[in-house]
């Protein structure tokens, strides 16, 4: 038995060797980025306000920790951000500063606010931003 050549056979093209390509990374615009360091400082405050100190303990910083911590675990501190923060971003870090109200109840029921600022370092990660840390600018008394 003899085979007949096969006729009008076309190879296969060469396998091309491209080198990789870097991923495609958007760039977020100023806006993305402002509404995005917006949002994590309000998740920041909610932490604040709510019951979690371990996290609490692990964003604030300075004299006050203590203190809020305290009156977090009775259930007595909230805060809720005011205005725009003041943003400064390099690259997936930034720092913001921002006016806050920050509402502390007293044993017997009654609600006492302070205006505060606030520094917050922030990062980045994940497609989002969060707090890395808070700190209160001056003096905050809570009692």
């Amino acid at each position: 038995m003899t085979r007949e050549p096969v006729k009008d056979v076309v190879p296969p093209p060469p396998v091309r060797d491209d080198p990789p390509r870097p991923p495609v990374v958007a760039e977020e615009s100023e806006a993305e980025a402002l509404a995005g360091i917006r949002d994590a400082i309000n998740g920041a405050a909610s932490t604040l306000s709510g019951g979690n100190t371990s996290v609490a303990a692990s964003l604030l910083g300075g004299a006050v920790q203590e203190q809020w911590i305290a009156l977090m675990k009775e259930g007595r501190v909230s805060m809720s951000p005011s205005g725009s923060p003041d943003v400064q971003r390099q690259g997936s870090r930034a720092s913001a500063t921002f006016a806050a109200d920050v509402n502390v109840r007293s044993p017997f029921g009654a609600n006492r606010r302070r205006s505060a600022r606030f520094s917050a370092d922030l990062q980045r990660s994940g497609g989002a931003w969060r707090v890395v840390s808070l700190r209160p600018i001056g003096g905050l008394e809570l009692k």
